[in-house]
């Protein structure tokens, strides 16, 4: 079939058949005298199960890896299915809420007064369906900064070198993520000190314990709550976290309670200027694309972290940390993009192969993406 034939036979655009067909996932032959495209019955094939994997939620890198070898089949779809039924319980807990509300205004019973109740029933929602999301998200964040970075030395392995750590110690850090800091840590320095790491996401502390196992303690807690006794910390850690709180003077009240007298606070934050590139990349597709939903350097950055702090702590130093990214790869970074906090992914989501099209054009123009990192290091005391 030529091209035009195969597209009304499948029912994929010719655009997306050629897009496939630059990604890798397709390679139909050429006619010798006009060198128009032939699918042939091998390529139906290829197409029937390119579709199948799109269906079930693999996005055309993941498709890509597992046409190319068996051996990947296995755990990629162990994976998506454990991803399916988290949202399948998500949805649930949805019905459920949608199923309370029906009754109880069927009966006349329903008030806008129990709100919060409903609230409650979709905050657990939530929860549930971030879990699952966050830690993939993060990993893919983490990675574009490992894989492209110019810099010697990546940023937790100088975050790690700058926290001074002493036998005996005990330790706190909130908001740790997938404790991907602590693999930049030495064992002795792990297990001389008690270790204790946090994070509001349940999601995200069941994968450090599984990653940490019994070198560290773990708690799911929010910074403006904390579960810890006054004066019962060395050294508290936020390393990219405080620009999240929702009221950040109560999460650093909490830190300073927890906090021993003489103890010291590492936490750190962005420049105006960080990653500001990708922004601008995203907005000349499209102008309303916003990758956060709230300028987080605005809420606790380098240009005014320092008079946050003085409010709370004493000895305010900053360390400041520049490098760049250098992309030459279309993939990470559009699955960076859509890892973020911002409305991308709900104004890409029908637009992503057009998309990734935009992006392999401005690499061909540019040969690499080139983005500017910008963050420090801010070091107190109790």
């Amino acid at each position: 079939m030529n091209i035009k034939k195969f597209s009304q036979f499948t029912g994929v655009t010719e655009k997306t058949l050629r897009y496939f067909e630059k990604a890798g996932l397709l390679t139909p032959s050429r006619n010798q005298d006009n060198g128009y495209r032939e699918y042939s019955e091998t390529d139906l094939y290829s197409m029937q199960q390119i579709l199948l994997l799109r269906k079930l939620g693999f996005c055309l890198e993941e498709i890509k890896k597992i046409l190319s070898s068996s051996d990947n089949l296995p755990e990629s779809l162990i994976n998506q299915h454990q991803l399916t039924q988290k949202q399948i319980m998500s949805l649930r807990i949805l019905d459920d809420v949608l199923i309370k509300m029906i009754k109880r205004a069927q009966q006349d019973n329903f008030s806008w007064d129990d709100a919060s109740e409903f609230f409650k029933l979709i905050h657990k929602e939530t929860s549930i369906a971030e879990n699952y999301r966050e830690s993939k998200d993060l990993s893919i964040r983490i990675s574009l900064h490992q894989d492209f970075s110019s810099e010697t030395i990546h940023w937790f392995p100088w975050v790690a070198d700058n926290i001074r750590l002493s036998a005996g110690m005990r330790v706190l850090e909130i908001g740790c993520g997938n404790g991907e800091l602590w693999k930049s840590f030495c064992i002795g320095s792990i297990t001389g000190c008690d270790v204790f790491l946090t994070d509001q996401s349940e999601g995200l502390v069941k994968e450090v314990r599984k990653k940490l196992g019994h070198l560290v303690n773990t708690a799911v807690c929010s910074c403006e709550a904390l579960p810890f006794k006054d004066g019962y910390f060395d050294v508290v850690i936020a390393n990219h976290v405080l620009f999240y709180l929702e009221d950040i003077e109560k999460g650093l009240s909490e830190i300073q309670r927890v906090l021993k007298p003489e103890g010291t606070v590492y936490c750190s934050t962005y420049g105006k200027e960080h990653l500001a590139e990708i922004t601008k990349l995203c907005q000349l597709y499209d102008p309303n694309i916003n990758l956060s939903t709230e300028c987080l350097q605005e809420k606790f950055g380098k240009e005014n972290g320092y008079e946050i702090l003085e409010r709370h702590f004493t000895d305010v130093q900053r360390l400041d940390f520049a490098g760049r990214l250098l992309i030459d790869k279309r993939q990470p970074l559009i699955d960076y993009i859509l890892s973020c906090h911002g409305n991308q992914t709900e104004l890409l989501a029908d637009h992503i192969d057009d998309f990734s099209v935009f992006i392999d054009s401005q690499m061909q123009l540019k040969g690499k993406i080139e983005v500017t990192k910008e963050a420090c290091l801010f070091i107190c005391r109790k």
